[in-house]
């Protein structure tokens, strides 16, 4: 049986809070602060008759010094043996790799278990198993007046196809329209024509009512179940001279947590 989606994501999920802890330390610890090796060695060992003794250590200390220590060195080896053995589960599965267990869960994980794949695999996941991190606008309506506005497209998401993560090719996601000032006077009516996560075209009506507050953001489709990789269009109803709405996504996805 293949691993239940919900264990799946716990486990992927801690990978990736794991990795943003031990990330930032690792940063943190590469700070040059008070002193480096070089000068304490150098200046902290009497010279009188004990050369041997700084030459014993100060090169290496130089060399700690100039090189830093870097995640791929340390953390590629923490998590090898665990990607690793995601990819045997899905092959005993009869499944290609993890990419395919993941799309075929319907699970998208953090960018950051992606960046634990790529320390062990030297590849990234496909990008419509990695969930974006950024907020991206994909559309934007404005209205000249009531009933009439000008749409503007925005970014996508993904592809929709197998290419690699990167920071314009992410998986489907949850929708939000956003009024950009707060709506006094017509309920603002959109129709927005989208792509969803199987790239087939979708409509999705939402309603931003008037008094609703500059910020606020109103859910395309149902929270939770709907995703999408793109808007194509929006068709308008109603509205303010000056009104504006964006379509952004909401990132990210979900919280992870140890």
């Amino acid at each position: 049986m293949v691993i239940p989606k919900a264990v799946l994501q716990g486990t992927s999920d801690r990978v990736a809070a794991q990795m943003d802890i031990l990330t930032a330390a690792i940063v943190n610890a590469n700070v040059e602060g008070g002193g480096l090796y070089y000068p304490r060695i150098h200046g902290g060992i009497p010279t009188t008759g004990l050369y041997g003794t700084e030459n014993d250590l100060i090169s290496k200390g130089r060399g700690l010094d100039t090189t830093k220590i870097t995640d791929s060195a340390l953390l590629s080896s923490a998590y090898q043996d665990w990607i690793n053995a995601l990819g045997t589960h899905a092959a005993n599965e009869n499944l290609t790799d993890l990419n395919t267990m993941l799309s075929g869960l319907g699970l998208n994980v953090d960018p950051a278990f992606d960046e634990a794949y790529y320390l062990v695999k030297g590849a990234h996941l496909w990008g419509e198993n990695v969930f974006a991190d950024a907020v991206i606008t994909l559309g934007t309506m404005d209205v000249t007046s009531s009933g009439v506005g000008v749409y503007t497209d925005g970014d996508a998401l993904g592809s929709g196809t197998h290419a690699v993560t990167s920071l314009t090719n992410r998986a489907a996601g949850m929708l939000h329209a956003i009024p950009q000032a707060t709506v006094s006077g017509n309920d603002i009516i959109l129709d927005i024509r989208l792509t969803n996560e199987d790239d087939v075209a979708i409509n999705r009506n939402v309603t931003v009512p008037n008094g609703t507050a500059s910020g606020t953001p109103i859910s395309v489709g149902t929270s939770g179940t709907d995703f999408f990789r793109s808007v194509t269009n929006i068709a308008l109803a109603g509205g303010n001279t000056s009104d504006q709405v964006l379509i952004q996504n909401q990132a990210p996805e979900r919280i992870v947590a140890l």
